[in-house]
């Protein structure tokens, strides 16, 4: 089902659910400790990037600014496992990134080409994530050029050994889904849908800007200032080319997240280390050798940064009162009651269809999507949005294969997903109603 479905979402995340449900089964628990470990692991590598980093800054305290650095990065990044509303794909990306940073900072250091492909590796993994984030590999690629400018043969050795993980990788990709006569999916599920996904959102057709908006006139003094400020210190002892590459690299965090444009907290995830070395360095540098428009000038960047966090923190807690509210806990369990109905009365090889967001129900019902598409979301997105990739179409043909035994639906015809109306329309000419629960019924096919 994993490596079938379709979804907005990069193949690669089925095939980690996919291990994920084999390894770890249906307990929730077990899922929430792997995301621990994946956080610890973070942490980690955060904890390496300090101490490779810190003793080039040539801070005061450059030990209680590596401990200070780790205290803030964990603050920052913990709440976004629990805020994200099951949407991982930061999550697993945040160690792949740091990886990558730390990797080829420390073949900047020692010029040893396993530390160069490891870096590779790393983007390679994160890219096929999500692919805007080819943009955090930008600045390795500009140091990759400048730092070889006298050296073009070892320029093009460099910028060989960093891609080929990632050529490596999308050949393999490419080849199972060419083989599977699915490369036009693979293509439209990993980069294009995103892509008109992103435009959706920026003129606003998918959530309200406003939030967006606020966040990011609170991230302006970071966006601005901070790469500037990392640019122009060129005074004496702090000639170091690390202001330079995490200037860049803070940059193009931003610009991944504007090509995104949603009002989300967890896309700030994958800013955090940059964020963090920015705050320890902004907090242990030497400000006596600053101007005093300058203090001034950082002092209020780091005040905005940590209230712009806090701000944003608070927001997006607000789905904790949701999930504990009684509404959402009685839909839970008819949800889960539905699942139970439908395994119930099907067989193992019977499909089902869920007309709503995500693909909760086929893991609770343990029946598969009678279709390549396990959320109804791209169906809608796609009409609604004139996407022009027909999906309705390509999920007409799969039902009338696989012709789907149930069909869950919203009682409620004012419900978000009856705005699709070829699918609705579909679903009353080939089912009809078998049981109603309180908010949702059960179709099943005529």
């Amino acid at each position: 089902m994993y490596l079938t479905a379709w979804d907005h979402k990069p193949p690669i995340i089925f095939l980690i659910n996919g291990l994920m449900s084999v390894i770890l089964g249906d307990n929730i628990i077990l899922h929430r400790i792997l995301f621990s470990f994946v956080g610890l692991f973070s942490v980690y590598l955060m904890y390496l990037l300090l101490k490779l980093v810190v003793p080039r800054f040539k801070l005061k305290s450059p030990q209680l600014a590596i401990n200070t650095g780790i205290l803030i990065f964990v603050i920052l990044t913990n709440v976004a496992q629990f805020t994200s509303s099951g949407n991982d794909t930061e999550n697993f990306a945040l160690p792949f990134l740091i990886g990558m940073i730390l990797s080829y900072l420390s073949f900047r250091n020692s010029n040893k080409y396993w530390q160069l492909l490891v870096s590779g590796i790393c983007l390679s993994f994160m890219f096929f994530l999500k692919g805007n984030f080819l943009l955090l590999a930008m600045p390795i690629g500009f140091f990759v050029i400048f730092d070889n400018l006298k050296n073009i043969k070892k320029m093009f050795m460099d910028g060989f050994i960093f891609g080929l993980p990632l050529f490596l990788h999308s050949l393999i990709w490419i080849v199972y889904f060419a083989l599977h006569n699915g490369l036009q999916d693979f293509l439209i599920a990993t980069f294009i849908f995103s892509a008109k996904y992103s435009g959706s959102a920026w003129v606003g057709q998918l959530s309200s800007m406003k939030t967006f908006y606020f966040m990011v006139s609170l991230a302006s003094p970071i966006i601005i200032i901070a790469p500037i400020y990392y640019f122009f210190l060129f005074k004496k002892g702090r000639k170091i080319a690390e202001y330079n590459f995490f200037a860049l690299t803070l940059l193009f965090c931003f610009i991944a997240f504007f090509s995104v444009g949603l009002p989300y907290l967890y896309y700030f995830l994958i800013a955090m280390p940059i964020y963090t070395i920015t705050a320890i360095y902004s907090i242990f540098s030497d400000h006596n050798s600053y101007r005093v428009v300058g203090k001034f000038i950082y002092t209020w960047f780091l005040c905005m940064f940590f209230a712009g966090i806090i701000l944003l923190s608070i927001i997006s807690m607000r789905q904790l009162p949701a999930l504990s509210s009684e509404n959402t806990n009685s839909e839970a369990i008819e949800y889960k009651n539905i699942a139970q109905y439908v395994n119930k009365n099907t067989d193992t090889n019977d499909t089902v269809f869920a007309n709503d967001y995500g693909g909760t129900f086929y893991r609770l019902s343990d029946r598969d999507s009678g279709s390549r598409f396990i959320s109804a979301s791209v169906l809608l997105l796609d009409y609604r949005g004139n996407y022009g990739f027909h999906l309705n179409d390509l999920f007409i043909s799969d039902a009338e294969k696989s012709k789907p035994k149930y069909v869950v639906v919203y009682k409620d015809k004012s419900s978000l997903y009856y705005q699709n109306k070829p699918i609705v329309k579909y679903f009353s000419g080939h089912y009809h109603l078998e049981k109603s629960f309180n908010k949702f019924e059960v179709l099943r096919r005529n």
